[in-house]
């Protein structure tokens, strides 16, 4: 029985390394998309070009209002660039999900 007991502690903290490993692994995946020349942040150029991947706007001085106004929101140290902690921080990553938890640790519950 001890050994039951063991084997689902064990799952459960498998499942805690899981879910914190999950979202940051899927974010670095996504900022890495942005950062189109790879140096770890992404420019308002490097933003304005995937925002034009996805749907271009109407002209061209829609797209600058966009993209300014995005790096207003996500650029928090005002370096004219958003590094990774930013974009996951913008992005609710980092700060753990108490009900998310909760319920991942039911579901593996046996």
């Amino acid at each position: 029985m001890s050994n039951t007991r063991e084997q689902q502690q064990q799952q459960h903290k498998q499942v805690e390394k899981l879910a914190a490993l999950a979202p940051d692994v899927e974010i670095e995946r996504v900022f890495t998309r942005f950062d189109g020349n790879g140096d770890g942040r992404i420019s308002p150029s490097e933003l304005a070009a995937v925002l034009r991947a996805i749907a271009p706007p109407p002209s061209e001085s829609a797209g600058g209002r966009e993209v300014a106004s995005m790096m207003d929101e996500l650029d928090t140290d005002r370096d004219g660039y958003v590094d990774l902690g930013e974009f996951a921080a913008f992005h609710g990553h980092g700060h753990g999900d108490a009900e998310h938890e909760a319920e991942l640790r039911a579901a593996f519950d046996v």
